[in-house]
């Protein structure tokens, strides 16, 4: 894996499977983690394996299916870490034991917001919580047409932040491009 010494990550869906093995790998490479999920018991054993790796783990108990649960737990990732560098958007599942057919419509649409809704939604959140502070630096010009800035800041979190978070100016990318 690739260096991360000196980053900071927040995974989701951290207390098991995938995202324990992401947050594991990535405090491993060096990185510290924001553990976001709904078990605390489980999230306490994934911090157990950051700590082990020598990094600081962040525990954040939240069910990501709340817009306000996103929210807190994005800024109390940056709070406690003091950014973000990386952000990995990993819950997801079906906690209804039902086939989607015998479903309520209220489960439906739980399941559909964390399957579909919040890997949009963490990014999104993260890239502005971030951009925040940064678009009042005198020395940053960001220019968008009025009401593109939403889709300027999905294209930013799509490639990694890279152009407006580095530390110095980006090298050119011709994949990332606005289009009015």
């Amino acid at each position: 894996m690739t260096d991360l010494t000196g980053k900071r990550a927040l995974v989701t869906g951290a207390s098991r499977g995938i995202g324990r093995a992401i947050a594991a790998a990535y405090a491993r490479a060096g990185a510290d983690v924001a553990l976001v999920a709904r078990d605390e018991v489980r999230l306490a054993e994934t911090a157990q394996l950051v700590e082990t790796a020598g990094r600081k783990p962040v525990v954040l108990v939240a069910d990501v299916t709340s817009q306000e649960a996103v929210q807190a737990a994005v800024a109390s990732a940056v709070e406690q870490l003091g950014g973000l560098d990386i952000v990995v958007s990993n819950a997801g599942g079906n906690t209804f034991m039902s086939p989607v057919v015998g479903m309520r419509p209220s489960g439906w649409e739980k399941t559909l917001r964390l399957n579909l809704g919040i890997s949009d939604g963490i990014a999104k959140l993260a890239v502005h919580r971030l951009l925040t502070p940064v678009l009042d630096e005198p020395h940053l010009r960001l220019l968008c047409h009025e009401g593109e800035f939403q889709p300027l800041l999905g294209e930013l979190a799509l490639h990694k932040l890279d152009a407006v978070l580095a530390d110095r100016a980006a090298p050119p990318n011709p994949a990332l491009r606005t289009t009015s």
